[in-house]
């Protein structure tokens, strides 16, 4: 009977001391081929992946935001009305509303897109004369800038990549600097692209690559939880699954040596925005 009432008070306390996990929201749009998000049910693919292992090593419980544009992610994360956002580029506006912890390295994030019957551009000293598209809002290396000023008659802000390469089949630009992956979407879903815009042979030649990041919201209820995040990514690079969630994208690199301080912001025309 003893034995029987002492196991009962046992399993009460092992109940009322037991914590629930936290439950981190990732806010995330549909981006495809990394976390696509259908119309009916859960987001699916490799980045889901790594986030759901990085929630499992962290101890946390990952829930999905809705389907939600890219530029109100970074307003909830500022307000602290969501905790996690992956894949983003560096900036000192961004750094001032979230952790941002380094996971992978870009690769050739950015390309340079001609129409098919433009003479192929392989030098910066090509695009002398030139009128550049870049897309407004997304964070380019922090070389560019330079290089453009240095090689480009002229700059001009694009909204979105779609309407780039609108701008650029109707050669209202010369040519476009774009993400290669989001711009390959557009250029692959879309007839009238397909066929008339082609990837220049260029390499940009810039000294550093810049670094990918998740980003944990400074006013997340679950601040505390960064050290967990920090260790959780080390370990998975020590495991190999960075580069196994990241085998089929171009446009990054698992990181081996992570920067020591985060790149200045870069200017203001390429400064904040989307990734």
């Amino acid at each position: 009977m003893k034995g029987l009432l002492l196991s009962l008070l046992l399993l009460i306390s092992a109940v009322t001391t037991a914590q629930p996990l936290p439950v981190l929201q990732w806010c995330l749009d549909n981006y495809p081929n990394r976390h696509n998000y259908p119309a009916q049910g859960l987001p699916y693919g490799p980045t889901v992946d790594l986030m759901r292992e990085l929630a499992n090593r962290s101890g946390f419980e990952l829930s999905f935001s809705p389907n939600t544009p890219f530029a109100r992610c970074l307003k909830l994360m500022q307000d602290g009305q969501t905790d996690l956002m992956i894949r983003l580029n560096y900036s000192d506006e961004r750094n001032s509303y979230m952790h941002l912890i380094p996971y992978v390295r870009s690769a050739r994030a950015e390309y340079l897109y001609l129409l098919e019957q433009h003479k192929d551009i392989r030098d910066m000293a090509q695009l002398s004369g030139l009128t550049i598209g870049v897309i407004r809002g997304y964070i380019y290396n922090a070389e560019l800038p330079n290089l453009l000023i240095k090689n480009s008659k002229n700059v001009v802000e694009i909204d979105t990549e779609d309407a780039a390469m609108t701008m650029l089949l109707y050669q209202r630009v010369d040519a476009v600097i774009a993400p290669m992956q989001t711009t390959e979407h557009v250029i692959n879903s879309n007839p009238k692209f397909k066929n008339a815009i082609k990837i220049a042979s260029l390499e940009f030649p810039f000294q550093h690559n810049m670094y990918v990041h998740i980003g944990l919201s400074r006013k997340s209820r679950h601040v505390a939880l960064l050290p967990q995040l920090q260790a959780a990514i080390n370990s998975m690079e020590q495991d190999g699954l960075i580069q196994h969630y990241y085998q089929n994208d171009a446009a990054v690199e698992p990181v081996e040596d992570k920067p020591a301080d985060q790149p200045a912001a870069v200017v203001k025309m390429l400064k904040e925005g989307s990734d």
